[in-house]
């Protein structure tokens, strides 16, 4: 938790990982790159790095 702001952030290696992304180009994108992007958002979305950790509980 960042004491000057009280607001918690995610672990460093997500905002690395977040800031490395780039942003796909969505006019240009197929319906199939479409539902391919999708899936791969929800897989990361539901994966454990996406977790906050919690100290002490691990």
């Amino acid at each position: 938790m960042n004491g000057a702001t009280g607001i918690e952030r995610p672990p460093l290696g997500i905002r690395l990982l977040h800031a490395l992304r780039k942003e796909p180009d969505w006019p240009t994108m197929t319906a199939e790159e479409l539902i391919a992007y999708r899936d791969a958002a929800n897989r990361a979305a539901g994966s454990r790095a996406a977790e906050p950790t919690k100290a002490g509980t691990r």
